[in-house]
C-alpha cells in the first residue's frame, strides 16, 4: 500500500531516518562517498522540510519512501530510500511509478550518484533519461535524469 505520510507523527519520522540511515549507507559506499545529506537527516530536519513524503507498506511496516517538491508541471524527486530488507520486491518502482502518474504533471527530474548504477537503471527503466553531469563541491559526480 502506498499513501502519503503525516510527517507530524512521531514513529513515521523515526522509521524514515532509519530507512535513509539503511539505505544511503549502501549509496554513499557505492559512490564512494559518506557525506550524503540524507545520512544527517533527523526526525526534526525530515518534520520541518516542504517535501511531500510517500511511502509504501508491507502489511504494518513501512518499507519505503519517496519525497519530492513540486513547482507548478514539474516534481523533482528529492530521496527515494528502500529499507534493504525489503531490496529488489519492487518497492522503488511502485513509489516511481505512484508519482509518475500524478495529475497535472509534464516533467519529473531526480538527482543521483553517477556511479549508482543501480538508482539509475531503475530510473530509465521507468522512462528517465540523463540530462546533464554535474560535480558537487566535495567532488561528487552527480548524473540529473529527466522524463
Amino acid at each position: 500500500m502506498i499513501c502519503q505520510l503525516n510527517m507530524e507523527e512521531p514513529a513515521t519520522l523515526s522509521r524514515i531516518v532509519q530507512i535513509q540511515q539503511l539505505a544511503y549507507r549502501i549509496e554513499a559506499e557505492i559512490i564512494g562517498c559518506d557525506q550524503l545529506p540524507p545520512l544527517n537527516d533527523t526526525e526534526d530536519s525530515l518534520k520541518s522540510t516542504k517535501e511531500t513524503f510517500i511511502g509504501h507498506y508491507v502489511g504494518d511496516e513501512l518499507a519505503g519512501i519517496l519525497s519530492y517538491k513540486q513547482e507548478g508541471s514539474v516534481l523533482d524527486i528529492c530521496r527515494l530510500a528502500i529499507d534493504p530488507s525489503y531490496f529488489r520486491r519492487g518497492i522503488a518502482s511502485r513509489l516511481l511509478a505512484y508519482v509518475l502518474g500524478l495529475d497535472g504533471i509534464t516533467t519529473w527530474e531526480v538527482h543521483t550518484g553517477k556511479a549508482n548504477r543501480p538508482a539509475i537503471r531503475c530510473y530509465q527503466k521507468h522512462g528517465f533519461i540523463c540530462a546533464r553531469e554535474l560535480v558537487t563541491p566535495d567532488g561528487i559526480q552527480i548524473v540529473k535524469l529527466r522524463k
